[in-house]
């Protein structure tokens, strides 16, 4: 950026630019960049409310966990053994 004094525009329409773009599209060059997905995903309100009910999800089983010692919760099954 500091080549074209921070002008977004120069250096997008630059032919440095075009060329880059030119190569992506024709060996259809495919990357996914997760780490900047995490942040994108993490900073778009749309999505803070299901980052959230998920966190919210993931400490309450962590405190269930603590609360049963480790153990599953028990359920109504029972196995006899009068048949």
């Amino acid at each position: 950026m500091r080549n074209v004094d921070y002008d977004f525009k120069k250096l997008w329409y630059s032919p440095k630019a075009d060329e880059t773009r030119a190569f992506i599209r024709d060996t259809k060059c495919f990357c996914t960049y997760e780490c900047f997905l995490t942040v994108n995903i993490l900073f778009n309100p749309l999505v803070l409310p299901r980052v959230m009910r998920e966190w919210a999800t993931l400490k309450w089983s962590k405190v269930q966990h603590r609360l049963t010692g480790g153990e599953l919760e028990s359920t109504s099954l029972t196995l006899s053994s009068d048949r």
